[in-house]
């Protein structure tokens, strides 16, 4: 639900390639000068390069539940983005998928998650969420290979499709008779189980 309100606002969703990081900076110079956007916080792009570090940002997956699962997503991304930069600077076409195909991915994705069917990004066509999980995992593989993060990716893969995700989870607990106001403290309880009190 967040994802769809996310997209409400005027910069947030995903874009066509920009081609080079200066073509990327230009285009956020002028989204800017438009007085729209207040500051560079405010490009809500689904990834963006980060402001401050070296580093790609991304929104597309808004908030996990569990924290296995922000880091499934982090290393998914890390080896996503190392995959496509190796293919950039060896002069292997940068894959072309159009905006339109991207919005009916995140709203099939944020509609069914991993419970129901996704598009495959190769073909835009619907396949069952292990399908195409593995296809991401296939075209990254390398990448997670070399971090020694391919059998963490295929273990938090499989957690998730087993347990259906958090909006899957929240959902149960609701339906098992929690009150609304319990489901959010239990979901604050379970995201902050593993976390150090010191910290």
């Amino acid at each position: 639900y967040r994802s769809r309100v996310w997209y409400r606002l005027p910069s947030a969703g995903p874009y066509e390639p920009f081609g080079s990081a200066a073509a990327y900076h230009a285009r956020v110079r002028d989204m800017l000068s438009t007085g729209v956007l207040r500051d560079q916080g405010m490009i809500y792009f689904d990834a963006r390069l980060s402001p401050t570090f070296p580093t790609v940002e991304i929104r597309v997956a808004d908030v996990c539940l569990e924290p296995g699962t922000t880091v499934l997503v982090a290393t998914l991304v890390r080896a996503l983005v190392e995959t496509v930069a190796r293919a950039w600077r060896s002069g292997e076409p940068v894959p072309r998928v159009p905006v339109e195909a991207l919005r009916l991915a995140a709203w099939q994705a944020a509609r069914s998650g991993p419970e129901g069917q996704l598009l495959d990004a190769r073909t835009l066509r619907p396949v069952p969420a292990e399908a195409a999980f593995d296809a991401l995992i296939t075209y990254a593989e390398t990448a997670l290979r070399e971090t020694g993060d391919l059998d963490r990716a295929r273990a938090g893969v499989k957690d998730v499709l087993a347990g259906g995700g958090g909006a899957r989870r929240q959902r149960d607990l609701f339906e098992g008779g929690m009150e609304l106001g319990e489901v959010v403290r239990e979901c604050a309880r379970i995201t902050t189980q593993d976390a150090d009190p010191a910290e």
